[in-house]
């Protein structure tokens, strides 16, 4: 305790300047067995604090009972004993909880000793306090309006990712605190379809504002294992394995993931059982090539000159932000991805892309999705070079759009997707991933599942998410159950069942090649691959070659 004028300024000013030095040697809080004790922090506790001093926005994924709300309470207590004109938000889930660090807060400033007090208090109620240095706080619960009408100099959300309509919310304070206003985003995680997720995970990818590092944390009990972008359960010094066992006693193993483990993938409602995914994870394979202008065509295996394959494509629908995609899946062996596309590229391009992987795969059958969107004019492209194998339907279960109304067939090209067979179609994508019936590499499919949740009963991508790969995998299967797996029970398939099925007899009379952009440093002509060193290399030749 200062004893002199000069000692109360020094201390004033030390704490003035250092949170922690302030919280450690003047911060109180109510412990709930042991009354009213100093606040000593952690290791873990005291980078978080550092993090809100050389970062603006932070984002914080985290187990239950490591005393964040707390940690972050007496930061804004500092925050505003300390600096003028401040204005804190806090945003909760429910109003209880608000109310709870707000209380914490209060407890901090009625504590300090009088003389250390460089301010008081003007308003102290259950949801606000304000000081007379003109810094004040006020917590609510969710509210799309919350933080609309004032500019917001520090925002702290507690379990951001159970907070329904999250990104309406952020889109309403965003402008208030976007000038230079500080953030604190924390929470478990609960699945992977929400706010939450998507920032976190674009901050680990560096592809945000927000700071997701923190220091590096190791499992005491288990050196291989550590983090430096979460807060484990483990992180706390009095937390061992029987406090973890006792805590966890009776809980769900959804629960566990989502309280103590920081485990996105088992917390939430996503279409596909964490489990599953964690497989598909460790399945994924970096392409051996990527093709086409955008270089969005993977390839992982080259084509077999025995195999048989199938194309299934999904087609944007015209939005600005919906991609196109497609599947190159081996029929003829184990159900077998072996290349995939991903992008934003006009239909008619897309129907020459198309047609350029098909040839490439042994002439492979082509099967679109007809939808209200670009998919007639994919299919006119396919029709008009007279591709030899497009998957037909029968016409009076598919959509028919205006680029196809002058034919005359029993059945017209694609497949459809509707409300009565979407489910079943997604369910037998599910079993062939919990079976191990089809071999998947792709981590964009991966980050897609990741993203595709039940929501109303209905399996659909998260907001901001896509679905285009999932859907386009959908139909492969599909079309290889409904089409000819229903005759031929064997695995071993082979081209005379792609035979089987109805498609357009006619030969291509003009094929396009793989469309390589002029700007880019390798470009085409005719089937060879030319470098900018003049090297021509000829590309059927190349993938075929393993």
């Amino acid at each position: 305790m200062a004893q002199t004028k000069f000692d109360l300024i020094r201390e004033i000013v030390a704490c003035g300047k250092d949170p922690l030095y302030f919280i450690n040697n003047y911060a109180k809080i109510q412990h709930p067995t042991r009354g009213l004790i100093p606040f000593k922090v952690f290791d873990y506790q005291e980078d978080a604090i550092n993090a809100f001093l050389d970062h603006r926005l932070n984002i914080i994924l985290k187990g239950r009972q490591l005393g964040f709300t707390t940690i972050v309470a007496a930061f804004i207590a500092w925050f505003i004993i300390f600096q003028k004109d401040k204005n804190v938000l806090i945003v909760s889930t429910k109003a209880k909880v608000a109310k709870a660090t707000v209380r914490v807060i209060r407890n901090i400033i009625k504590f300090i000793p009088k003389e250390m007090m460089i301010c008081r208090l003007i308003v102290d109620n259950k949801q606000e306090i304000e000081l007379s240095n003109g810094s004040r706080v006020t917590a609510v619960s969710t509210s799309a309006d919350a933080g609309r009408s004032e500019a917001v100099s520090l925002l702290f959300v507690d379990e951001a990712a159970h907070i329904e309509k999250m990104d309406e919310l952020w889109r309403g304070i965003w402008p208030t605190i976007s000038a230079g206003g500080r953030a604190i985003v924390s929470s478990t995680p609960k699945g992977t379809g929400n706010f939450f997720y998507r920032e976190y995970k674009q901050a680990q990818a560096y592809e945000s504002n927000f700071n997701c590092r923190f220091g590096n944390y190791v499992n005491p009990e288990n050196p291989s294992e550590s983090y430096n972008d979460r807060f484990m359960w483990w992180v706390h010094p009095e937390h061992d394995q029987a406090w973890f066992k006792d805590e966890t006693k009776g809980k769900s193993a959804r629960d566990i993931a989502q309280e103590y483990e920081c485990n996105f993938n088992s917390s939430g409602d996503t279409f596909l059982p964490g489990s599953q995914i964690q497989l598909m994870q460790l399945a994924v394979q970096e392409p051996i090539l990527r093709l086409h202008d955008d270089r969005n065509l993977w390839v992982w295996q080259r084509p077999d000159k025995g195999g048989v394959y199938i194309i299934a494509s999904d087609v944007a629908s015209g939005f600005a932000e919906d991609f196109s995609a497609f599947h190159v899946l081996r029929v003829d062996t184990h159900l077998e991805q072996v290349a995939e596309y991903k992008g934003k590229i006009p239909a008619d391009s897309l129907g020459e892309l198309l047609m350029s992987t098909a040839k490439t795969y042994n002439d492979a059958t082509i099967a679109v999705e007809q939808n209200s969107g670009w998919a007639g004019q994919a299919i006119q492209k396919l029709t008009d070079a007279r591709y030899p194998r497009i998957y037909w339907a029968p016409r009076n279960n598919a959509y028919v759009d205006i680029y196809n109304t002058a034919e005359v067939h029993e059945s017209v090209p694609g497949y459809r997707v509707t409300a009565s067979n979407r489910i079943a179609m997604l369910s037998k994508v599910e079993q062939y991933i919990r079976t191990g019936d089809v071999k998947l590499y792709s981590q964009r499919l991966v980050d897609e599942f990741l993203q595709f949740i039940w929501q109303n009963g209905k399996p659909i991508a998260a907001r901001s998410a896509h679905d285009d790969l999932i859907m386009a995998l959908a139909g492969a299967i599909w079309i290889r159950e409904e089409s000819f797996m229903s005759s031929y029970k064997s695995t071993d398939l082979t081209m005379a069942m792609i035979e089987s099925m109805s498609c357009e007899r006619t030969m291509v009379q003009d094929m396009p090649n793989f469309n390589m952009s002029k700007d880019d440093p390798y470009k085409t002509q005719g089937q060879k691959l030319v470098l900018e060193n003049g090297q021509q290399i000829d590309i059927t030749k190349m993938l075929i070659m393993g």
